[in-house]
This record gives structure tokens, sequence and C-alpha cells, in this order.
């Protein structure tokens, strides 16, 4: 049944009535994909950070996996140079690891074998982060939930959420922004991924190594 779901809301993402691929919700920002497929095809991960939240994630799911991948490996090269002891950097390393050992899991759509696999991994990575590591869920979602820069080893540079209004004043057409993800709800610090808002459902982008459909939007406490 998750397996049928997931190829469904593929479906419905990346397919519109005339076959057209659909990189967003929000028809402004797909179109801007799609009209400049070549600059999102070859950019370079310190422009991609340039532009908002909502357009990262649209361009995410334009990217090749290879893209997809090589986005992962930048950001985790950044994090492995921030302050940590032997033990946070092996468990950072093992990160690289997974991708290196798991890159069909960077596709446009996983396989439900695939899918039981990442979630294990991350459960156990997350758990042991935890449990032996001292770290909270927000480190968790610094490290691997976001492609943004970490600036410690908890805080995110950049992205929109500080500027979010509540989800009682938010557009109910606006597209799903977070994963209420086991052990993590993807959202910053101050803030709850919030599975009952109204929002467009959109596979990819979200989620651990934004493998994961966005199912939620993300509200302050």
């Amino acid at each position: 049944m998750k397996k049928i779901f997931f190829y469904v809301a593929a479906l419905l993402l990346l397919i519109s009535c005339d076959d057209e691929p659909m990189y967003s919700c929000n028809e402004q920002t797909d179109r801007w994909v799609k009209e400049n497929m070549e600059v999102v095809r070859n950019i370079d991960r310190d422009s991609f950070l340039t532009y908002s939240d909502s357009k990262k994630r649209a361009m995410y799911r334009a990217f090749t996996p290879e893209q997809r991948i090589s986005m992962w490996k930048e950001k985790l090269n950044e994090v492995k140079m921030l302050s940590w002891n032997e033990k946070e950097l092996s468990h950072i390393t093992k990160l690289e690891e997974f991708i290196d050992m798991h890159e069909e899991c960077f596709g446009d759509v996983q396989s439900g074998e695939n899918d039981d696999v990442f979630d294990l991994f991350f459960y156990q990575w997350q758990t042991y982060a935890i449990d032996s590591l001292g770290w909270d869920r927000q480190t968790g979602f610094a490290i691997a939930g976001t492609l943004n820069r970490m600036k410690g080893n908890r805080e995110i540079e950049g992205g929109d959420f500080n500027m979010r209004k509540s989800i009682q004043t938010r557009s109910k057409s606006e597209e799903c922004d977070c994963s209420s993800d086991f052990l993590n709800d993807f959202c910053p610090i101050v803030m709850d991924c919030n599975d009952k808002a109204e929002c467009e459902k959109v596979p990819d982008s979200c989620g651990w190594l934004w493998a994961k459909d966005c199912n939620g939007l993300c509200d302050f406490r």
C-alpha cells in the first residue's frame, strides 16, 4: 500500500494533464524552473543557496539523481568542518557512506524495498545520535534535513522560517514544506511540522536527505 501511494503521489506532482512535468504547485515557481532548466541543471551550491526555500525545493525536484547526491555530499563536507568530537564526526561520515551505497534512493521514485532500507538506516542513525551522542532532534535536522548551511551544531543559516506567518494566516492553497516523519518533524527548533494543516502534499524535498514527501507546514509552537 505504501509503495502504491508513493507512485500515485509522484504521478500527481510530476505529470500534469498535458503530460508536462511539474516541479511546484505554485504556477510561477513551476514556470520559472521550466524556463531556467539549463541554469537549474548546472547550478552550483553557493548559487543554489541564494534562492528561497520554496524555490530550492522546486529546483531540487528538477535535479538529476547525480545533482541531488552532489548537493548532499557538499553539505556534509561543510558540516564536518564544524567542531565535532571523534565519535560525532564518525557518525556524520556514516551518512556519506550510506549515500555512496544507496544512490538509488535519490531517483524520482523509490521502490518499497529501498524505502524500507532508507527508513531503517535513519531510525538507527537518529536513535544512536540521541541516545549515545547526546544530540537533540534539531541537530539531526540541521545536518540531514535541510540543505541550508549550519553555523553551529544546531543552528541553520538562511531559510524562510524566521519570516513565517502562523498557520491561521497562511493560504490554504500553499504547498507543504515539511515532513512529519519518524523521530523528527523537520522544522527549525521553534517550529513543529503540522501534518493537519491544509496544504498541497508533494513528493520529494522533505525529510531525511529530502527524500520524503512534504506532508505538512512548519508552524510556530
